[in-house]
């Protein structure tokens, strides 16, 4: 597969690949692809958890609902650290 990329990421890859963090171009753009993959993962999983607070007919208010969606960002960032 050849995919073309703009000027800005493929200076981005090709700065990747210099500097020694992935061994190609090919690698860069799987890890960007693992990451999506994973975040559509964490979504599903998200999504899933909502549908079945509401079948449960649970409530929550707005304050809650917003401390868990930052707990759950600030575990997946330091997930990545």
């Amino acid at each position: 597969m050849n995919v073309p990329l703009s000027r800005k990421w493929q200076a981005f890859v090709d700065e990747e690949v210099r500097s020694g963090r992935f061994p190609s171009s090919e690698a860069v753009v799987e890890a960007g692809l693992e990451l999506m993959a994973e975040q559509e993962r964490r979504l599903a999983e998200l999504k899933a958890h909502l549908e079945a607070a509401i079948a449960e007919g649970g409530s929550y208010t707005d304050e809650e609902v917003e401390a868990e969606l930052e707990a759950r960002y600030a575990r997946r960032i330091a997930d990545r650290s």
